[in-house]
């Protein structure tokens, strides 16, 4: 059995001051927010990595977490003006780099969250630019803080990319046409939306019959607690509860991840 000190490891915690970090790290979150509380900060962060993580599961394109985003890029802009505002006020002295490097780890690992929840996003774009187009929800000018699925952004480099990739086939295929004059129309690839998942849930649901039909129309009807007990020989009945992790087909739980009572299980786990 290795002991505690086989690595030369003294065990000097009483000298560390976790009343300073703390204050510490306190102090510069509340600086680096600007005019959002820090509740709101904090929820838009843990938001935005939940639905980062669910991207990264489901086969489809999901709904934009513009709320989330625009909070953490405000905090980001306002942050790395205000460091640049207190390096030129304050003197260099070990305190004063202790908070600005717990600032600088603060803003690094905001923004990797933002960047890695778009490029999610636009990985899943890139493979299926036609089936985005066709069948999401388009932001727009009227409805700019409804629930949409593609933002004007990522819309115009769905189109782009679709109309580079038809270029592309065309000038392959146009020398040799006429082998597929009798090709009425060419099918667009699409996701498979009936793939095995795993999830958690967030809060317990209690008994829920899955359909078993693979339509992309599926539906999950709750299963009152008080039917007979006859139901519970019913295939696809499943008792959710909270902090359990199941695995099932996508389109069984679709539903489920517009009322936030579950998270997607990436497997592996992302690390």
């Amino acid at each position: 059995m290795i002991s505690d000190n086989y690595y030369g490891i003294e065990d000097d915690d009483e000298d560390i001051d976790y009343d300073y970090i703390e204050h510490t790290n306190n102090k510069w979150q509340n600086e680096l927010i600007g005019i959002y509380p820090l509740s709101s900060v904090l929820r838009s962060y843990e938001n935005l990595l939940m639905n980062w993580i669910n991207e990264s599961v489901s086969p489809e394109l999901l709904d934009y977490d513009e709320s989330s985003v625009k909070v953490l890029s405000y905090m980001l802009h306002y942050g790395r003006r205000n460091q640049l505002f207190c390096a030129k006020e304050r003197t260099h002295n070990a305190s004063n780099k202790i908070e600005y490097d717990l600032s600088d780890l603060y803003l690094y690992r905001s923004s990797y969250l933002i960047k890695m929840y778009l490029k999610q996003r636009l990985l899943k774009i890139s493979q299926y630019p036609d089936y985005c187009i066709k069948n999401s929800k388009l932001q727009t000018d009227e409805d700019s803080n409804g629930n949409y699925n593609l933002t004007k952004e990522e819309a115009k480099f769905a189109l782009k990319l679709s109309q580079l990739q038809w270029q592309h086939y065309n000038s392959v295929l146009s020398p040799i046409h006429s082998i597929f004059t009798n090709d009425q129309s060419i099918s667009i690839p699409s996701p498979f939306l009936h793939r095995i998942i795993r999830f958690q849930c967030k809060k317990t649901l209690g008994r829920v019959q899955l359909s078993s039909q693979l339509d992309d129309r599926i539906e999950i009807d709750l299963a009152f607690t008080n039917q007979d007990e006859s139901s519970n020989n019913m295939p696809d009945i499943v008792d959710i509860s909270e902090g359990h992790i199941y695995t099932c087909r996508y389109t069984q739980v679709k539903p489920l991840l517009s009322t936030n009572s579950i998270q997607l299980w990436p497997w592996p786990p992302i690390t």
